[in-house]
Parts: structure tokens; sequence; C-alpha cells
């Protein structure tokens, strides 16, 4: 799994900004890959993973050009499309590893954790100090953020209050300036509301339960 930190992601960005290209000797395999599925790729990054496989990474900017790719379930590459560019591949490069992991990523959604996870902790707590009656916790996973009220019953109440959009507002004008790439909308922003009473109960207070 590509994390923020990972140099592919890092040398990625750079292309995305500008200040980089993709490496010319993937030129002619981008130009196919664009052509064949009528797709615009942003970086193409080849490492060799313990003397066994050439691991071949695919990024492209926006999440929804993976469709294009991926089985309903999102999670598989169909089988027809792996072959054919791995096919493609060998044919260009001439592997001297006879297997190849080939991995299809998205830009996009690293990119919107990049931008929460920039968010100055100082931040994060004068924004529970401003609602600390009601707000227990604010726990920032990937691009999401969930909001915990102390318990179920005042979650339902704000909820109906309105105050729940007013959180989502108020901590989407904090993301938004560090949204670099400008893909977060408030609308496509996702704010889960929760409660610290659900977290205990159902969760055992476990962070690595909760988020998995």
């Amino acid at each position: 799994m590509l994390r923020i930190h990972d140099p592919e992601y890092k040398e990625t960005r750079l292309i995305k900004l500008g200040v980089q290209h993709l490496d010319k000797k993937f030129l002619q395999f981008a130009d196919w890959i664009n052509a064949t599925y009528n797709v615009q790729i942003l970086n193409i990054y080849v490492d060799v993973l313990n003397e066994d496989y050439t691991r071949v990474q695919l990024i492209f900017d926006q999440r929804s050009t993976l469709n294009q790719f991926f089985t309903k379930d999102r999670f598989t590459i169909s089988h027809y499309k792996k072959n054919k560019i791995i096919k493609k591949y060998e044919e260009l490069f001439k592997p001297s590893f006879s297997s190849i992991l080939l991995l299809i990523y998205a830009f996009e959604p690293l990119a919107r954790e990049e931008a929460n996870t920039k968010i100055p902790l100082k931040k994060i707590e004068a924004f529970k100090e401003k609602y600390k009656d009601l707000l227990w916790e604010i726990a920032r996973y990937g691009e999401h953020v969930t909001f915990f009220f102390y318990t179920a019953t005042q979650m339902k109440q704000q909820s109906k209050s309105g105050l729940t959009k007013l959180f989502k507002q108020e901590y989407f004008n904090i993301l938004k300036p560090l949204d670099q790439f400008n893909y977060f909308t408030i609308d496509n922003f996702n704010s889960v509301f929760d409660s610290k009473e659900n977290f205990d109960k159902k969760y055992n207070g476990n962070w690595r339960v909760y988020y998995n």
C-alpha cells in the first residue's frame, strides 16, 4: 500500500507540482497506457523487491480513474488488464526478473490525507477547547475526521440542532488552505460523528479495533 512518506509518493508529488517530470524511459509505456485505456497517467515507479519481483507501480491523479482497472469490489485489478499491461511492460523493458508485481494507485486520496495530517495539533486542540462541553475527541485517520461527542444522546441532539454541520464547516475552513492540489470540497469532505460512549462500549476504547 502506498503511503505519504514513501519515495514514490514524494516523487509523484513533485511531478504533480511540475517540479519534476515522468522519467523519459517510461514515456512510451505511459503513452501506450494512456491511449489504450483513455486515461492520463501521472507517474510510473519501478523497483525490485527481494531480488524476486519487479514492482511496477502505476500512479494516476484521481481515484475515479482506478475504476478503469479494478473489478467491482474496487480491490482487485482486472485479470485481463493486468496481464495486458504486464505483457506490454515485458515487451518494452525485458526485465531480468520473471515475476512482475503490478500495483495501481491514485495520488488524490494520499494528497488529501497529507493535507489533513498537516493541520497543526494546536488548531485541533483549540477546536476541542471551544466545544469542550460536548466534544471529547477529534480523530484524524487518512483523509477523514471523526468528531466524538461524549454520549450518543449528545450526538443525536446536536445532529438535529445543526451543530454537526457547523463542526464540519469549521474543520473544513481549517483544512482547505492546506489542500495544495484543490481536491477537497465541502461536499466531498468526509466527516464522521460518533461518541465516546459508543467507542468504549463497542470497541473497548481501542483505536486499532475502531479503525479496522
